[in-house]
């Protein structure tokens, strides 16, 4: 989840594992400050814009399972298996 934090330039990057993802293994933004990251839940600090940290993670994301943008990924993060 990426949400203002209340604060003017900071905005929260939120990451809650349901399942096999090891999150600490996710790409992110590099101006990000890992605030609390652990394998099931992982936040981040990052003075990006709501808009421009979503777009750069989700282009991350993407670049790291080999999706084409705007198609769902087919790879686990934590084995890199197909799914």
């Amino acid at each position: 989840m990426v949400m203002p934090s209340g604060v003017p330039n900071v905005v929260n990057v939120t990451l809650q594992n349901h399942g096999n993802v090891d999150l600490t293994k996710l790409p992110k933004p590099d101006d990000t400050t890992d605030l609390y990251v652990q394998p099931f839940s992982a936040i981040y600090v990052s003075r990006l814009s709501v808009d421009a940290a979503r777009s750069k993670c989700r282009e991350l994301l993407e670049q790291a399972d080999g999706a084409r943008p705007g198609e769902k990924g087919r790879r686990t993060y934590d084995q890199g298996e197909s799914s």
